[in-house]
């Protein structure tokens, strides 16, 4: 099946200047593309990890090193997922650590965060009260706090409330982890996905994405 059949694809029709990412994706077959890496990086005119990552957050943050955006064409698209969440959360945190969590973030966060060792607490879907309540118990007791959140949610298509969950972690002393999976070249104005659509763009954040 065409990537560009998809429903996500569709809409990233309707965002201005996307126009060479929908006509590279439409070229592309997802099965072609599990089985050979050269023909997905060809089909696209970001063809490396550095291009990307100036697109989709700005040059500075690129040239200071910073875990950024990270993106890998390796296949399977489901293990490219999971490769990137566990190595971005390892870097950030460990056994002595908490990670407060969306209850519907995709299975790559889950697992990431499980495999980092640090404590895990999962907070009701997209409730920022709740969130707040166990910053005020947990985050005391921890070295550090990282809070994790799809931008766009896999299961229902909604929108983390992202400008609320980066008040609270400045707040807290807190660091955010946005998984943009599901937001890249189909939210934001020019397509940076969920975090430019929120407004958050230039935020002390780490956002992560794979182009599934």
């Amino acid at each position: 099946m065409p990537i560009a059949t998809n429903p996500v694809i569709n809409l990233a029709t309707k965002v201005p200047g996307l126009s060479w990412l929908v006509a590279a994706l439409g070229q592309v077959n997802v099965e072609a593309v599990q089985k050979d890496v050269t023909t997905l990086q060809r089909a696209h005119l970001a063809a490396s990890a550095p291009e990307l990552a100036q697109y989709v957050i700005n040059e500075a943050a690129w040239r200071a090193a910073g875990i950024g955006f990270a993106t890998n064409f390796v296949p399977p698209l489901a293990l490219m997922l999971l490769a990137v969440d566990l190595g971005a959360i390892a870097a950030l945190v460990g056994p002595r650590d908490l990670i407060l969590a969306d209850q519907y973030n995709h299975s790559s966060l889950k697992n990431g965060a499980r495999l980092s060792g640090a404590t895990i607490c999962e907070y009701p879907h997209g409730d920022c009260t709740a969130l707040n309540q166990m910053l005020n118990q947990q985050r005391p007791q921890h070295r550090r706090c990282l809070v994790i959140t799809d931008s766009v949610f896999s299961m229902d298509g909604d929108l983390a409330p992202l400008p609320a969950i980066l008040a609270l972690a400045r707040q807290f002393d807190s660091m955010v982890l946005v998984d943009e999976a599901h937001a890249t070249g189909v939210l934001g104005a020019t397509g940076a996905g969920g975090v430019e659509h929120l407004g958050c763009t230039g935020q002390p954040l780490v956002q992560v994405g794979t182009l599934s």
